[in-house]
């Protein structure tokens, strides 16, 4: 599954010098194990790049770094919702989809065998889904603690609530 910019609608676009691409695992069968953390998760980063990207896909405003313009894509590879799976998935984020950044799983166990993955190849890494600094393997990812869902789930229901009362 992918959201964002396409390489070729930012080609033609001659405000953009090119496309940055985050990629990384995700429980995309909604029967898998973890497929709800996984979809709140993937809910959230469509939302910021909607607003990276000014949430018009004729005008975008893209990604400025230093003096250039870039257009940003995610990328969601199948994680099977298992060890084995994102192993699988993050390596073909960095080595096969050649992925600028990779962006965690939703949940720490996983993320290590990810970090693990994307400091092997030299690939940034965001760990969104961390809750536990054991789940940074190298130096080459950084996380947000606590876990997602207290970024995620926890602000929806307080504002659910909030407007409920």
């Amino acid at each position: 599954e992918s959201y964002g910019a396409s390489s070729s609608s930012a080609a033609q676009c001659e405000d953009f010098s090119g496309v940055i691409s985050i990629a990384g695992p995700s429980s995309l069968d909604s029967r898998g194990v973890h497929y709800r953390y996984s979809s709140t998760q993937r809910h959230g980063q469509k939302i910021i790049i909607r607003a990276v990207m000014n949430g018009d896909h004729r005008n975008y405003s893209g990604l400025v770094v230093g003096r250039k313009r870039y257009a940003v894509r995610l990328e969601w590879v199948e994680d099977e919702s298992s060890k084995a799976g994102v192993a699988s998935a993050t390596q073909h984020a960095t080595q096969d989809l050649d992925a600028d950044f990779i962006v965690g799983g939703y949940s720490s166990g996983l993320t290590e065998i990810s970090s693990a993955q994307a400091d092997a190849d030299f690939k940034v890494m965001v760990a969104p889904g961390a809750c536990s600094p054991s789940a940074i393997v190298g130096n080459n990812t950084f996380g947000l603690l606590p876990p997602c869902g207290s970024y995620h789930v926890n602000p929806i229901l307080a504002i659910v609530q909030a407007a409920e009362a």
